[in-house]
Parts: structure tokens; sequence; C-alpha cells
């Protein structure tokens, strides 16, 4: 046969591979958005792509407009324990203020427990200008404001970029500010959501050496994280913080929504790979197929070889 029809197999059993890596992958996650499956063009009124989880509707403006799509991801991690990326991110690069909600319809109707985030960061080359902000979080509406705002992990607040967590009331800073032109990983971990009494929610940044030595020792756990010591060091953490306040709920009809800002210095920030899931592994994890996903992936890798044999390719 061909080289041209060699090519057509290989290619098809490489995809497919790929697939089967990224649907099982996000299966396990309440909601998933890697901002792939868009093109390179403003968030604003498009539909969710295929591609997201646990998300329906069109995105809707909240603060202002100028949101965009890149074609290209962050990359985070090295060598075996790279995180995978979809391709293509959020990013803003206007001074003021934007932001976009999008409504939740989550495999379940309400979420009650505890709630793992995280995502992906990068702030610009001016990370702690005034009025600096990067922010995931949970609202009633897809419009909603900051006042209603809950369950936020702020890579950077307004108050000179530093890292910030509100579980629903008040506002929390660190005194920690990102490096320019830097990607980080924010997790987060929201307690008693949906529940009575008090819940609290903690955020940690990690830096991408610090995320490779934690993932490589098998130190990214919960138990970990709660000890975890703020610094450089590739065993610490790059910040943390925590609030506490009554609990809120968490149901579809709510909206998650994006949050950027920038002062005077016009600069880029972008986020990706935003996930939350019900443990920590499922939104921090190198991703890897799931059983059934290796079943049925070697189901049709098996399926394209046999096709491909039988018209006498040579491999």
């Amino acid at each position: 046969m061909s080289k041209l029809a060699r090519i057509v197999c290989r290619t098809a059993v490489v995809l497919a591979v790929m697939a089967i890596t990224q649907t099982s992958t996000q299966a396990s996650l309440l909601v998933y958005e890697g901002f792939s499956g868009y093109g390179t063009q403003s968030l604003s009124g498009l539909a969710v792509s295929a591609n997201t989880v646990g998300l329906s509707g069109n995105y809707a403006t909240a603060t202002a407009n100028g949101i965009s799509i890149s074609s290209a991801g962050l990359t985070f991690g090295s060598g075996a324990t790279t995180y995978a990326v979809s391709g293509g991110a959020s990013t803003w690069a206007l001074n003021g203020a934007g932001g976009v909600g999008v409504t939740l319809a989550m495999s379940t109707t309400s979420y009650v427990g505890t709630l793992y985030g995280s995502y992906l960061v990068n702030l610009g080359a001016n990370p702690t200008t005034d009025a600096a902000r990067a922010e995931v979080r949970f609202n009633a509406s897809t419009t909603g404001v900051t006042g209603t705002s809950f369950y936020n992990a702020m890579a950077a607040s307004t108050t000179l970029g530093q890292s910030a967590v509100k579980y629903n009331t008040a506002i929390i800073t660190t005194p920690t500010t990102m490096l320019a032109d830097t990607t980080y990983m924010v997790i987060s971990k929201w307690t008693n959501v949906g529940g009575t009494g008090t819940g609290v929610g903690t955020m940690w940044v990690l830096s991408s050496a610090q995320y490779d030595a934690l993932m490589t020792a098998g130190h990214l756990t919960d138990s970990y994280l709660a000890s975890a010591v703020v610094g450089t060091d590739v065993t610490e953490m790059v910040t943390s913080a925590s609030d506490m306040a009554s609990p809120t709920t968490l149901v579809n009809g709510e909206a998650l929504q994006l949050i950027f800002g920038s002062g005077s210095a016009l600069t880029t920030r972008t986020i990706d790979e935003i996930k939350f899931g019900s443990n920590l592994g499922d939104v921090t994890a190198v991703p890897e197929p799931s059983s059934m996903g290796l079943v049925l992936g070697a189901s049709v890798v098996l399926l394209v070889v046999t096709r491909c044999r039988r018209s006498q390719i040579a491999w």
C-alpha cells in the first residue's frame, strides 16, 4: 500500500488514544473548561464548546467585554508530571476589569460535600500592578456582582495583585504575589458545601517546580496541603490562605465566572484548565485513562489496526 495510507492508519491510532485519555479524564469532573473548541475570538456570547463538562448555554458578559480565547493553552509541569492541557486559554489584555459567566449544568442537580477546584494562571508582565486581578468563582447568576459571589479563588486580587480567597463573605489576602510571566496552579478546597454550620475555604498556589516535586513524591494530598509551608523551595507552596463562613449551596442554574483586571500598566493575564471535582486527585493529577476507557480504547485501536492490516498496509 501507499505511504499515504500508512500515515493515515497510524494517525488514526494516535488520535484514538488521545481521545480516550481526554474523555476519561474529564468524565470524573463536576465542571471542566479547557477553552478548546472555540477558535480565536471573544468569549462573551459564545456557546460552551462540546469539550466542557458541567456547563451549558452561552458565556455572558459579567463586568465588561474583552476576554478572549487564545489559540495556545498554558503549559505546566515537566517530564512525567507534565500537566495535560487541551489547547486554548482565556486571556485579558485591557485596562480596567472584565469578566464572563456561564451557567452550571453539573451531573448532579446540587452538590453537597467538600468541593475541590484548580486552574492554571499566568499574570503576565505586571503581576503586582494596582487593580491586578485573576479570579475563578461562582455566583448566583452569570452576570452577578462581587457581592453575591462565593467560592472565590483569586490568583490576584485588586490589593496590589496579592492572592486571596473568599468562601462567601470576607476576602482574605496573603502578602504573596506572583512572578512576572510565570504559570502557576491555583488549588482550592471548599468544605461543607450545601451543608449547615460552618464551611472553610482554603487556597494554595504552586509553581511548576513545586508541582513536579510534590507529584513525584506523592505529596500532593489533603494531609500534606493541610500542613504546607509557604516558601520558594520545591517542597513548599507559593502561598496559602483560608476563610471561614456559613455554607453556600452550589446548584445547577447558578454560574461559573472568570474575572480579570489590570491597572494602568497594560498586561495580558491568562486563565486555563478550570476544574472542579469531589476529590483532590480529580483536579490536580496528571490525567490517566480510566479502566473502562482503556478497554474501549483498546477496542478502537484494535479495530483500526485490523482494518489497516486487511488493507495490507505495512506497519
